[in-house]
This record gives structure tokens, C-alpha cells and sequence, in this order.
């Protein structure tokens, strides 16, 4: 690294790419690699939460690796990588994971978002009872 602020992103492995991704992120990664020290990443460990089929999830993985390249990536501006590549990833998670609990969880909006998918909740039907909903009775479904 030279000196650089330094910035760290990535995109989920659940499927190609699209222009979403294009304009919301891979432009602007295109932009920072000349201005800043850039890690991205293909976060196929966060695609584990949708459960996908494993062989779908390493197309996917070299898919979106050759999407960075044509969108502009270049290796030599930035580093690239595959999340599941690097062990010390999943170490910090198992650590952090301890540290969080679900009243944290609670207040963070992706992760009740997340959640309301997952469970099949409407945006309509979630109210204060949301909590309820998500971790009680309500429900005996898995939120990861």
C-alpha cells in the first residue's frame, strides 16, 4: 500500500451481475482504484445465507470475477479477491459474532429487511411487533 486511504468493498455471489451493480457500485470502483488503495472482493461467504446450490455459487464466483475485469478492475490498480480465500475472513466473524446480540441486530435495518424476506414477512404486516416476529414464538424458521 502507498500511503492511500484505502477502501474496502465487495458484491454477493448470488448471480450475474446486472446494471444495478454497474451504476450503484462497479463504476464507482472503476473511479476509486486511481485515488485510493482498493480491496474488492466477491463475498461468496455472505452468499451462503441464501443457501445456494454449490455449483451455481462457483460459476457465480468466476462469473463476477470476470464482470470486475470487463467492467475495469484492473489488478494492477486494485487487489482482487474471493472472500472464501482468505481465512482470517471467517475467523474475525466468528469472533465479532460473539460480540453481537440481537438487540444490536435489531436496530439494524438490513439485517430486519433480511429478515422479513426470509420469513416471508410483508412490509405492511411488520409493525412494532416486528422483534416478535423475527426472533419469538412467531415464527420456527432459521434467520441467519
Amino acid at each position: 500500500m502507498n500511503g492511500k486511504e484505502t477502501v474496502l468493498s465487495g458484491i454477493r455471489a448470488t448471480g450475474n451481475l446486472h446494471l444495478g451493480n454497474y451504476f450503484g457500485a462497479l463504476s464507482k470502483f472503476v473511479r476509486m482504484q486511481r485515488d485510493y488503495d482498493c480491496l474488492y472482493f466477491v463475498a461468496d461467504l455472505h452468499a451462503l445465507t441464501t443457501n445456494p446450490d454449490p455449483e451455481q455459487l462457483h460459476r457465480n464466483v468466476r462469473s463476477i470475477v470476470a464482470e470486475y475485469l470487463a467492467a475495469g478492475l484492473d489488478p494492477e490498480e486494485s487487489t482482487l479477491f474471493v472472500q472464501s480465500d482468505v481465512p482470517e475472513i471467517s475467523e474475525m466473524y466468528l469472533l465479532l459474532n460473539m460480540h453481537v446480540g440481537i438487540g444490536e441486530l435489531m436496530r439494524t435495518a438490513s439485517f430486519k429487511d433480511k429478515a422479513r424476506k426470509q420469513l416471508g414477512i410483508k412490509v405492511d404486516e411488520a409493525d412494532e411487533n416486528i422483534e416478535r416476529q423475527i426472533i419469538g414464538s412467531d415464527s420456527n424458521k432459521r434467520v441467519n
